[in-house]
């Protein structure tokens, strides 16, 4: 008896290990499409990283250029400043120039109203 038994028990377990291997086949091809779009996505990342980094070296390229153009201007400025400040006292010197001899114009100009006023 317990042979027809044993033998229909062993079938259900024979099916039963069928099963379980397609399940597990299932689940290696799942597993694999996962790996699959992990790799995609640390290519992606990869790529990502690296046109970044090319951006990053034009930008330090770019800010070293600007970095440059601004000393020289600045130089550029500071030159004309002293230039400016030093010639102050030049600039000074004939404003008063200019002051003075309107100043006897003028006089001069009053001199000879008053004489032909007075007489």
């Amino acid at each position: 008896m317990s042979g027809p038994r044993g033998g229909l028990s062993s079938r259900y377990a024979q099916h039963d290990v069928k099963i379980n291997i397609l399940d597990f086949d299932d689940e290696i091809d799942d597993l694999r499409g996962k790996v699959s779009r992990m790799k995609n996505l640390s290519l992606a990342i990869d790529k990502e990283r690296r046109e970044t980094g090319e951006i990053m070296n034009s930008l330090e390229h770019t800010l070293e250029n600007a970095t440059g153009s601004l000393r020289v201007a600045t130089a550029r400025l500071s030159r004309a400043y002293r230039r400016a400040t030093s010639s102050y006292p030049i600039l000074v010197l004939i404003t008063f120039i200019v002051f003075l001899i309107l100043f006897i114009y003028i006089a001069s100009r009053l001199r000879r109203l008053k004489k032909a006023i007075i007489g």
